[in-house]
């Protein structure tokens, strides 16, 4: 009987095991897969800026080459995934009118050194501080949300699980498996938390929000056409609000999330002189 528990043990060990070096294997293959990818993709990647025109080409076996036209850029996007990011990393996309956001179309940069892609930003809109400069925190309403929404799943689960403990003994793993993944979801939430901010100016709005992928959007206020604030009924009750900068430009709306609801048209007046002369941006009733 001793005999085959411990042919039991041995062989639950050895299947555990074997789908830990197979997972290993297929994250270890993807990587190498992307990284190699990427290097025939954007080897020998140039680019250069001649007055107006900004020419980027790259490739090894099969040379692309981009020409876009400096007159209708209206900023960037420095986009960073988590994993891109903990390797001190960053891709750069231009906001620009006529150019679709996100795609191959819009790209200035692959993933390169954060600092590399925010120093071509910089000299692109030629404004330092834009791209550098701290944000300005969201406060302790925006902050609660990160965390709510992050360990809102991990504490049904836990409720679940304790209420199944009742009627039956629980797998030592299931609670494991909790404990792991509220470890994680705060994790998040606290990077979320510290993420999220905004700075604005007569000039240029930025936007920064994400963990899993961090945007950081630098648009150029001139290029702003409509401001619109919206609320979701979780949002009132909290006192925040998205604002949402519309232009012609890239992915078209720019979202400046969860920012304290009496903020929200001050923001929008500070970027675009013609809100601030809006008797309906002044009115009290114009965050619903």
């Amino acid at each position: 009987m001793a005999a085959i528990k411990a042919f039991g043990v041995v062989a639950r060990a050895m299947a555990f095991v074997t789908v830990a070096v197979a997972v290993a294997v297929v994250v270890v293959l993807s990587v190498v897969l992307s990284v190699f990818r990427s290097l025939v993709t954007y080897g020998n990647l140039v680019l250069r800026r001649d007055a107006d025109v900004l020419h980027l080409e790259h490739g090894l076996l099969r040379k692309r080459e981009h020409t876009f036209d400096m007159r209708r850029l209206r900023g960037g996007t420095l986009r960073q995934p988590l994993l891109v990011r903990l390797l001190g990393g960053a891709r750069l996309d231009a906001v620009m009118t006529g150019v679709a956001g996100g795609g191959e179309a819009s790209l200035l940069l692959p993933p390169c050194p954060a600092g590399t892609a925010e120093s071509v930003l910089a000299g692109l809109i030629e404004n330092a501080d834009a791209v550098t400069a701290p944000v300005r925190r969201h406060g302790p309403a925006a902050t609660r949300r990160r965390w709510s929404r992050a360990l809102a799943v991990p504490a049904v689960v836990a409720i679940a699980l304790a209420v199944a403990a009742f009627f039956a003994t629980m797998p030592l793993w299931a609670w494991i498996v909790l404990a792991a993944s509220t470890l994680c979801s705060a994790v998040l939430a606290a990077d979320r938390a510290r993420t999220l901010g905004h700075r604005v100016d007569e000039r240029w709005l930025v936007a920064r929000a994400g963990s899993l992928e961090r945007r950081t959007d630098c648009i150029a206020t001139a290029g702003i056409v409509v401001w619109t604030v919206r609320q979701t009924l979780f949002q009132r009750r909290a006192g925040v609000a998205t604002l949402v900068a519309a232009t012609a430009a890239g992915v078209k709306g720019y979202r400046v999330i969860d920012v304290p609801a009496e903020l929200a048209w001050s923001i929008a007046a500070t970027a675009s002189p013609w809100v601030a002369e809006s008797e309906w941006a002044r009115a009290p009733q114009s965050v619903t």
